[in-house]
């Protein structure tokens, strides 16, 4: 347990450019629990009580009270402790190669500076297979206020706001496919260092207190702001945006009020674009009646004329627009489900989807088979306790459009784990147009320096709408969930290797190797290679 008091001691106060890493290495948080705690810290700043920390989502009161006798809070910001300027550099180089109709190659490289918590420099630029010329990419210098609290972002930033009616740059998901996607947890202005360009110019923050404010001007004619008020339970903003080109402008009201176990949230907008002004509006609430069980419910409106340019809430399709929808949702150690119906007033039509998983964690040692109660495997970099470590799964998604076909799609999965190694299985069956379906097995080894993972695939989906989406290992960074069609097989191989070198640096080489060949589809289809090599350097 001593080494959670420094786990969550620096999850709490000392960790703004460190990762989940250590966090789930402990093996007693969630990855769901470590990214809530992460984000928390990130926008809402040092945790500095059990109180505060119970009302990070994952945990609850029971939950923070139980970490009390074990654990320590503490704040790298506390007054009069002097400011870290630690200097800090990381360093990523990335390549890849294809061979798919002819040999298309790509790059990409990052460098990020930060001298502590007081400035940062990134810049990030790569070409893609479809872009083979590089241009000079995305660049960000942020300064953090000392006597006066607050931040200044020139170049490519960030900007994210309320439940994201307004104002949402950078990703953001459609659908609602877990409790925790109903809510936004808005982080205001941030500089980026995504290879991808977001809001481009300058943006500034300040800390007055109970009071942030925010403003921004991003390229060719975009203004923003923000102005935000909290108080013990409750936080309420404004934010603002003005598009001169198009003569768009939009402006929202949004809340957020929490107690122990219940969470309330919401945003009202309007957008006036070309003399006609639109609504649009989202209200949710999440309650916790116990530690590992939520209930939720989100409705929203989005009226038709209602662009969503630049915004990032929660929607059933790709755009925040012409919707009238109800979400429900519920969550338990072992099973979650949702349900989203959304009726377009506009073009007509509705859209219902349902997803249900059902997992249950299990030990199986010398005693006999028990129920994992820590949720996940052991990460002992690459000891061996004798137990194995299976967790079963199902998942059923179900949705149906107005004039489509219904689409339903059952998968079930198989983790085992013994020590350092791994081994992973899904099969999906999925009927819409035909049936179609997808089978693989992944076998792994995991230890503190060194992973590597083979997958093989098979599948054979006839039709387009019936293609299935599964999620691939990749390199670090990056997030890969391929469309499977046709009939035929893929093989893919990752592996990576940490080095500690000289003077503090840490070095990280990670490859893939991956193959998809379609002998069985007719007409013939031509197949792909790909080769990608990434190396990443931190001090």
């Amino acid at each position: 347990m001593g080494g959670l008091c420094l786990l969550l001691a620096l999850a709490a106060g000392f960790v703004p450019h460190g990762g989940p890493g250590p966090l789930l290495a402990s093996g007693l948080l969630s990855r769901y629990q470590t990214a809530s705690l992460l984000d928390y810290r990130e926008s809402g700043g040092d945790i500095l009580s059990y109180a505060e920390l119970a009302l990070v989502d994952g945990f609850g009161p029971e939950f923070a009270e139980a970490l009390r006798h074990f654990t320590v809070l503490r704040s790298r910001g506390a007054p009069g402790q002097a400011a870290d300027r630690r200097v800090r550099q990381d360093f990523l180089a990335r390549a890849s190669v294809r061979e798919k109709s002819g040999t298309h190659a790509a790059w990409g490289l990052k460098y990020g500076l930060r001298l502590g918590e007081t400035a940062e420099l990134n810049w990030a630029a790569r070409t893609t297979y479809g872009v083979p010329k590089a241009g000079p990419g995305c660049a960000s210098i942020a300064l953090q206020g000392r006597r006066i609290p607050g931040r200044l972002v020139l170049g490519d930033y960030y900007a994210r706001f309320g439940q994201g009616l307004v104002l949402w740059s950078g990703f953001s998901l459609s659908g609602v496919p877990s409790v925790a996607s109903f809510r936004k947890n808005g982080t205001g202005v941030n500089a980026s260092s995504s290879f991808t360009r977001q809001m481009h110019g300058a943006a500034f923050s300040l800390d007055l207190g109970r009071w942030d404010l925010s403003a921004g001007f991003s390229w060719p004619g975009t203004v923003l702001g923000n102005v935000s008020r909290h108080w013990n339970s409750l936080s309420a903003g404004m934010t603002g945006t003005f598009d001169s080109g198009s003569g768009r402008g939009a402006a929202s009201l949004d809340f957020k009020a929490g107690t122990a176990g219940l969470s309330i949230f919401g945003e009202a907008a309007a957008e006036s674009l070309g003399g006609r002004i639109s609504p649009a509006g989202t209200a949710g609430i999440i309650w916790t009646p116990r530690y590992g069980t939520k209930l939720a419910a989100l409705a929203r409106y989005y009226s038709p004329g209602f662009s969503g340019r630049g915004a990032g809430a929660v929607r059933s399709s790709t755009k925040v627009a012409d919707e009238a929808a109800l979400a429900l949702g519920f969550e338990s150690r072992c099973f979650s489900g949702t349900a989203d119906f959304a009726h377009h007033p506009g073009k007509g039509g509705s859209r219902f989807k349902a997803v249900a998983t059902a997992s249950l964690p299990l030990v199986i040692s010398a005693d006999g088979i028990t129920r994992d109660n820590a949720g996940g495997f052991a990460t002992d970099g690459g000891g061996d306790d004798g137990k194995v470590r299976l967790k079963p799964g199902l998942r059923l998604a179900v949705r149906a459009s107005t004039g489509e076909r219904t689409r339903t799609d059952l998968r079930g999965e198989l983790h085992a784990s013994r020590g350092p190694l791994r081994l992973n299985a899904r099969y999906n069956a999925l009927w819409c147009r035909d049936f179609a379906w997808l089978w693989n097995a992944e076998g792994g080894l995991e230890k503190e320096r060194f992973t590597s993972y083979l997958r093989f695939t098979l599948f054979k989906v006839d039709d387009w709408d019936d293609r299935i989406y599964a999620y691939e290992r990749d390199l670090p960074g990056v997030f890969s969930v391929p469309a499977f069609y046709g009939r035929g097989f893929s093989l893919s191989a990752v592996a990576g290797l940490k080095l500690e070198g000289r003077g503090g640096w840490r070095h990280r080489f990670s490859l893939k190797a991956g193959a998809t060949r379609y002998p069985w589809t007719e007409p013939a289809k031509a197949g792909a290679t790909e080769f990608r090599i990434q190396y990443s350097a931190a001090h």
